[in-house]
């Protein structure tokens, strides 16, 4: 009785809950998340083949990204 049917996050919590899930996610995809599969096998040290810079995922995107640094 008296419970909410959907779930709340403190505001306080949400950027630690949010790091997590990108933690994971890079965790679970080597760092490569959102890159194809044939990306995903390109080593970074393959400085030479034509799609290398494709395999560089920054860490954090200039517009819209929570995890850009408040600078």
């Amino acid at each position: 009785m008296n419970k909410e049917e959907s779930k709340h996050f403190h505001f306080e919590s949400f950027k630690d809950l949010f790091d997590l899930d990108i933690i994971t996610s890079r965790t679970l995809q080597n760092n490569k998340n959102g890159l194809s599969d044939e990306l995903r096998q390109l080593s970074i040290a393959e400085t030479s083949h034509k799609d290398h810079w494709l395999t560089q995922v920054p860490e954090y995107f200039e517009i819209m990204d929570v995890r850009k640094p408040p600078k």
